[in-house]
């Protein structure tokens, strides 16, 4: 639990840090010879990304933390008595001595690198979400921006703000795509000591992903349900609904839904046959190729690989799903993606190569 004054000098153990992220790119390559995709768990195997807290730089957002213009939302990633107190957070990340300070207890998640770490410098994505309660500090945007005016802001002073709310997150889902971003989507809902509740939806995409240049766009939802009120749904923690298509296609495209409180993507890809007629095509990423289970096939909230099955009606009672091919997505932002088909059925017209989609309408959580 987080409380004022709470603070300590940073626990002793930055060598062990440095030793371990030495040698853990020679044991992965060791077991690993062809180099393939590493997915490794967060904590299990992986540290986590080396931040205390969730700052951003001035140059991708000048309110520094996720902020609706009034409220200011820093989530805290790591236990705060190892914090140095005497760190700048708006240098961002301590490396490597941020991986000495463990994550709060109730994180968990997984990254995925194209190349063992050493190698790669960070993750191509990742996912952090809370298996138990995770603090979240929410101050005033004002003071927090006062407080940084002189190039300095450390743990210390965040705590000694005025405004100070300290929330403890039981909904908590981040998605980092680093790779072609940077994008982050943040969801979270949670108390207060006093019994009320908040809720956060925050975003932030590269310009580039709109085809703009610049800074990255941000957008921010903060809410303080009282006590009393109705407790509003969790926000979405998947952004990436509607309709996604690339013009070089000929109007294919799919479809897109994620189910609430399920780890799922489901929709329809509607494109043509041989003699240009038109035809769609049912999605699920908890469908076997086989049909013959209800395994998940994929969907780690940033790729989707799904099994694409052609329907037909038997007699009114209900469509006969046939699989014919294998979709994965990776979904680079709410607004741009890569799609590729394989493993395609003889006989179905379906596109052979890696193609770039774009969502025709981004849900609220990602519209500036």
């Amino acid at each position: 639990m987080f409380k004022k004054g709470s603070y300590s000098k940073k626990i002793g153990i930055r060598p062990l840090a440095r030793l371990a992220l030495a040698l853990l790119p020679m044991a992965l390559l060791a077991g690993n010879p062809a180099h393939a995709e590493l997915r490794l768990a967060i904590p299990d195997d992986m540290p986590g990304l080396p931040y205390y807290v969730r700052l951003q730089m001035p140059a991708d957002d000048p309110r520094l933390a996720p902020s609706d213009g009034i409220w200011s939302a820093v989530v805290a990633y790591r236990q705060s008595a190892c914090i140095p107190e005497d760190y700048n957070l708006l240098l961002g990340f301590d490396f490597p001595d941020g991986f000495s300070c463990p994550l709060n207890p109730g994180f968990s998640g997984f990254e995925v690198w194209e190349n063992p770490p050493g190698v790669d410098m960070a993750p191509a994505y990742y996912r952090l979400v809370a298996d138990e309660p995770v603090p979240v500090l929410f101050v005033r945007t004002e003071e927090l921006l006062a407080a940084a005016s002189d190039g300095l802001l450390r743990m210390i002073d965040i705590e000694a703000l005025p405004s100070i709310r300290i929330g403890m997150a039981e909904v908590y889902s981040e998605l980092g795509q680093l790779k072609n971003g940077p994008f982050i989507h943040i969801t979270a809902s949670g108390t207060f000591e006093n019994g009320d509740r908040f809720a956060l939806t925050h975003t932030l995409a590269a310009a580039a992903t709109l085809g703009l240049a610049g800074a990255p766009i941000t957008r921010t939802e903060i809410s303080y349900p009282g006590a009393s009120e109705e407790s509003p749904r969790p926000p979405r923690p998947f952004p990436f609904a509607g309709h996604w298509f690339n013009p070089a296609l000929g109007g294919q495209g799919m479809e897109v839904a994620f189910p609430l409180d399920q780890q799922r993507m489901v929709g329809n890809w509607y494109g043509h046959d041989a003699s240009g007629a038109p035809v769609w095509y049912a999605m699920d990423s908890a469908v076997s190729p086989e049909l013959s289970t209800s395994e998940q096939l994929g969907f780690d909230g940033i790729r989707a690989t799904v099994s694409v099955m052609a329907a037909e009606l038997d007699n009114g009672s209900g469509p006969i799903l046939t699989p014919v091919a294998t979709l994965t997505v990776d979904f680079e932002s709410c607004f741009k993606g890569q799609a590729r088909f394989h493993d395609i059925a003889p006989g179905f017209e379906l596109p052979t190569e890696s193609f770039a989609i774009r969502n025709l309408v981004p849900v609220d959580d990602c519209r500036n």
